[in-house]
């Protein structure tokens, strides 16, 4: 049988070597029954545990080993540049090169992230940083808008337009058949009519 990720194989091999050894059926008859070759039958047998109570689970596919794979030596050089330089992989790369030593940068970069010697994390960080909050002291000063999304039962959708001022938590809904730009405006327009303060963002509505 072919390499499966499926979980519930092990047991079937299990089954099926127990179908041989405990029931006696003969080997050709559980391979037809569980769809494999004959000899797919023998290797679970060798496989199987001494009481054919435990799973026979999968064995990974991947080679033992490479023609082309690194010796040793290259792989422990890479890992000591890396660790005493700091340096990014085609540095690395170009520093093994000058060194005298045949590798390419794909084998650099990869030695690097199977040792967990990258810096991923920090490299995806924003250059500007975190945003900070704004500062809210009044009623006004930091008014959100979000839009809910709804499915009915025949498929059409529809959504609710939400306004809440984040200082005082007081809110404004509205139902809508469509999200716009121009509908999104309507909305926060209403929403100044309805609350009982004035919107202090520049965006939503300027101060006269």
């Amino acid at each position: 049988m072919s390499y499966t990720s499926n979980p519930y194989v092990p047991k079937a091999r299990r089954l099926a070597v127990n179908d041989v050894i405990v029931r006696g059926i003969k080997q050709s008859v559980v391979a037809r029954k569980y769809g494999v070759a004959p000899s797919t039958i023998s290797k679970w047998i060798k496989k199987a545990s001494p009481n054919h109570r435990e799973y026979i689970q999968t064995m990974s596919s991947a080679p033992k080993s490479h023609p082309n794979q690194l010796s040793k030596e290259l792989v422990d050089k890479v890992i000591e540049f890396r660790k005493k330089y700091s340096r990014c992989a085609p540095i690395i790369h170009r520093m093994m090169i000058n060194a005298g030593y045949r590798v390419s940068l794909s084998s650099v970069e990869r030695v690097i992230r199977r040792n967990r010697l990258t810096r991923r994390s920090r490299q995806l960080k924003p250059p500007y940083g975190k945003i900070k909050r704004p500062k809210v002291k009044s009623s006004g000063d930091l008014v959100q808008i979000d839009t809910i999304h709804f499915v009915k039962s025949n498929g059409r959708r529809f959504f609710v337009y939400a306004v809440i001022d984040l200082y005082s938590r007081m809110g404004y809904v509205e139902y809508s058949s469509y999200v716009s730009s121009r509908r999104s405006f309507e909305v926060i327009k209403n929403a100044q009519e309805y609350l009982p303060f004035r919107f202090n963002p520049p965006h939503l509505n300027p101060r006269p």
